[in-house]
């Protein structure tokens, strides 16, 4: 991500000059960093501090940024535990495209599907659903999710099941004749 860090004028013209944000934070927190020394007894103090104060840079670089830019109707989604700015937000986004995969092998064949896949898909959208349900915050976009992956997963090992079903009974049924 880059940002304009200060513009420059030369011959009359203005020339910006871009700088990585990675940039820019490593130079303050460097300069934070030698105000804190100065009051610091030991490493422990010094790493504590450094964490701290990477939180605030953060905030006050990142998330502080984009606030007045986000609508007031959605304001208190964007600034909830669950929101767009925490993982809790777009891993359950990511993982609909184990949803969506699952969703487009219900036109292959049944002789395709790997049953040992399957369910190991259906424990883990169990377990994750359970697990959704257990966290703090609760993430319903979690656990919906995880409902979505175990039931096409589910819906697999029966198409597979069934064809294998149908397969002994035409087998059985060729041995008679």
């Amino acid at each position: 991500m880059l940002t304009l860090k200060h513009n420059i004028t030369q011959n009359g013209k203005t020339k910006w000059l871009i700088r990585p944000i990675a940039y820019i934070l490593k130079k303050y927190i460097k300069q934070r960093e030698m105000n804190t020394l100065a009051h610091t007894r030991n490493r422990t103090d010094l790493l504590l501090a450094k964490r701290v104060e990477w939180k605030a840079v953060q905030k006050r670089f990142i998330t502080d940024r984009f606030d007045n830019l986000v609508p007031k109707s959605i304001l208190p989604l964007w600034k909830s535990p669950a929101g767009p700015q925490t993982v809790f937000f777009w891993a359950p986004l990511t993982k609909w495209g184990l949803v969506l995969a699952g969703i487009a092998d219900l036109s292959r064949h049944p002789s395709t599907i790997s049953p040992g896949q399957a369910l190991s898909l259906v424990i883990t959208g169990l377990i994750w659903c359970r697990y959704s349900m257990v966290i703090i915050p609760k993430n319903l976009m979690l656990l919906s999710v995880n409902a979505f992956v175990f039931l096409t997963q589910f819906i697999q090992l029966l198409r597979y099941q069934m064809h294998q079903f149908r397969l002994k009974k035409k087998n059985d049924g060729s041995e008679e004749r």
